[in-house]
C-alpha cells in the first residue's frame, strides 16, 4: 500500500472521529444524550451515533492493519 493511500485513509478515520464526537457533544448540548440510546440493538447499529462509531472502529482497525502493512 502506497503511504498517500495510507494518508488519506488516515484522514478518512479522524473525520469518522470527529463526526462521532460532533453527534455525542451536539446530544449533550440539547440535552438529549439519552434519544442516542440503543447504540447497538437487535445486533445491527441503531440511529446516527451507532452507525457512525461502527464506522470509526471499522476504519479505525483497516488503518491499523494498513499501517501494519506500510511498514515492511
Amino acid at each position: 500500500m502506497k503511504k498517500t493511500y495510507f494518508y488519506f485513509l488516515l484522514a478518512i478515520t479522524l473525520m469518522s472521529w470527529l463526526v462521532q464526537i460532533y453527534i455525542l457533544v451536539n446530544a449533550i448540548k440539547t440535552q438529549a444524550v439519552l434519544g442516542l440510546l440503543p447504540v447497538i440493538a437487535y445486533n445491527s447499529p441503531q440511529g446516527a451515533f451507532g452507525w457512525s462509531l461502527c464506522i470509526a472502529l471499522l476504519l479505525t482497525i483497516i488503518t491499523i492493519v494498513a499501517r501494519v502493512f506500510t511498514k515492511k
